[in-house]
């Protein structure tokens, strides 16, 4: 690596650094004009869909091009084999960026977008908007790596030491958890939350988790999220939470189970929980848990900004489901409690309710 990086020091206005550079700003091109043009697309544009998509397949054979050169100049330097070798990967996964737009285009042509439902092609202009922060984040650290090597050098320790991290808190959660339904530690599943949720529909009375912001996120989020789809097999949720995929996951298991969380919200569900960050083990019940589900409805979940009934606090919630015996009791007390606003208390439901089978849309008991 320090030859590399000596490399990138002394030779930062040669004629292959000079052609990455070229390449990258061609990517971003194109990675642009393929938000356009899933833009234009779902807007029914359909003449600026296909000349962006022109676009775009000039520009990926321009990409192409460019690789080839670089390959060629790259092979005519004193780079040690293998810097070499990596410098033509890194430009090998640069210009796939540029192959893959081009073959969503050739989707883009072929999908029937009047039938595509709203909901999708909301999904595909947000895909569309993170994959081309995704390209200029990787532009970013390319220049980065030309422009002060040493930074990107501790940039990638720092997501090393990340990686690291989270291998150390799984295989944490398994060991803690492996003596009790697991009956090897292959058997686990873990889940990570996508960029849609159904749940911004739902919310009417305030916007759903709206008192967040994006500075809350931890710098190497991203780099920590890869490597959980790349190394412990991680799914990635659609139009729901991971708390959701581990519910319905718990469910089909009868919920023989260990559901290792710090989120509160998962002790709904009636089997053994592990914090990991305590070290706690909790053992929640069937009536336990639809009743702490209950009394969520009243408090409201301030992290989703879900607002409860005011002053309303876990301890008064409590008290106000002391004398409730059944589902029908439970329901009946917290409508009592909302003045008789039942919309209210089932989109606080819907919006706190961990899915137990796929699209389930949480509904009062029968009988209430």
């Amino acid at each position: 690596m320090s030859e590399l990086l000596n490399w990138f020091k002394k030779r930062r206005e040669t004629r292959a650094l000079n052609t990455m550079q070229h390449h990258l700003t061609t990517t971003m091109s194109i990675a642009d004009d393929l938000e356009k043009a899933v833009k234009a697309a779902v807007s029914g544009n359909a003449e600026k869909t296909k000349s962006l998509v022109e676009n775009i397949t000039k520009g990926e054979k321009e990409a192409d091009t460019l690789r080839r050169n670089f390959m060629d100049e790259l092979s005519q330097g004193e780079l040690p084999p293998a810097d070499r070798e990596d410098l033509m990967h890194l430009m090998k996964r640069v210009d796939m960026v540029a192959d893959w737009c081009r073959e969503s285009t050739r989707l883009l042509n072929v999908i029937p977008m009047e039938e595509v439902p709203a909901s999708l092609k909301k999904a595909a202009v947000e895909m569309a908007e993170g994959f081309k922060e995704c390209a200029a984040s990787l532009r970013r650290s390319i220049d980065k790596m030309m422009d002060k090597p040493e930074d990107a050098l501790k940039a990638a320790d720092e997501v090393e030491r990340a990686e690291e991290k989270v291998d150390d808190l799984i295989e944490y959660i398994l060991d803690q958890t492996i003596d009790l339904p697991f009956p090897s530690p292959e058997d686990y599943e873990t889940y990570l939350t996508g960029k849609t949720n159904f749940r911004h529909d739902i919310a009417k009375s305030h916007p759903y988790k709206g008192n967040r912001s994006a500075s809350e996120k931890p710098e190497h989020l991203g780099a920590a999220r890869e490597h959980m789809v790349n190394n412990w097999d991680a799914i990635v949720s659609v139009n729901e939470e991971a708390d959701d995929l581990i519910s319905k996951g718990a469910a089909e298991t009868g919920y023989n189970c260990v559901v290792a969380s710090v989120d509160k919200d998962m002790l709904q569900l009636p089997c053994w929980h592990f914090n990991f960050v305590k070290g706690e083990w909790t053992k929640v019940d069937e009536w336990s848990g639809i009743k702490f589900f209950y009394t969520q409805i009243l408090t409201g979940d301030a992290a989703d900004n879900i607002k409860g009934l005011h002053r309303v606090g876990p301890k008064t919630s409590e008290k106000m489901l002391a004398h409730c015996e059944t589902e029908e009791d439970l329901w009946e007390t917290c409508v009592k409690a909302y003045d008789g606003d039942t919309e209210r208390v089932i989109e606080n439901a819907r919006l706190l309710w961990l899915r137990r089978y796929e699209d389930q849309l949480w509904e009062p008991p029968q009988g209430a």
